[in-house]
């Protein structure tokens, strides 16, 4: 490491260990914010963060999936279900689970394939039908119907799918916490295909 790397990293901020108490800690203050807090617009951090693959549009899922290389996740993926959006368009959501190696938050591959194997038994044993659009798209910042700095315009289903891809990640991510497992292990990914007009 050269003198001016030792220098850079004397001068940075302490970071905390990555941990499952602090995994657990996140989601709980998470968890009590977004009850509490005014909706706001948010980047889709999420998204980035997790590296998910959210395949949405004129291809349609299947399409979006072979487009992307993801073929055999589509066909093996361990939730498929339809939900029907305030727009009536009916969309077929499927979802995935991938291991994830992130440097900065180190975990075995035992670790890895436990937390993997927890999240894909979450999304077979969960009903999608269960599960309210509209308490989604609630829990999410407005709609953005231009395109600005935090993203392109949404159209209304496009936006009510990502909110029901956001509450299936929280709640795959408590499920992996209340099995005492790290959330940064795996990433979730969806494709989806909506019919009729959403504009």
């Amino acid at each position: 490491m050269s003198s001016f790397d030792e220098q850079l990293a004397l001068s940075s901020p302490p970071v905390p260990a990555r941990s499952l108490e602090l995994d657990a800690e996140f989601v709980r203050v998470i968890a009590q914010a977004e009850g509490s807090a005014v909706p706001r617009r948010k980047l889709r951090s999420r998204s980035v963060v997790i590296g998910s693959v959210v395949a949405l549009g004129a291809l349609g899922a299947g399409g979006a999936a072979a487009a992307a290389g993801l073929v055999p996740w589509f066909e093996s993926a361990p939730l498929h279900g339809v939900v029907t959006t305030s727009t009536d368009a009916r969309c077929t959501l499927t979802f995935g689970v991938k291991e994830l190696d992130v440097p900065a938050a180190p975990v075995s591959d035992a670790v890895r394939a436990r937390a993997k194997a927890a999240a894909e038994k979450y999304l077979k044993d969960f009903d999608l039908s269960t599960l309210s659009v509209a308490q989604a798209t609630r829990a999410v910042s407005p709609r953005s119907t231009v395109d600005s700095e935090t993203g392109p315009a949404m159209t209304v289903d496009e936006h009510e799918v990502n909110a029901v891809y956001e509450e299936v990640g929280r709640r795959v991510d408590a499920e992996l916490v209340e099995q005492h497992l790290p959330v940064t292990a795996v990433s979730l990914s969806m494709a989806s295909a909506c019919d009729g007009d959403d504009r």
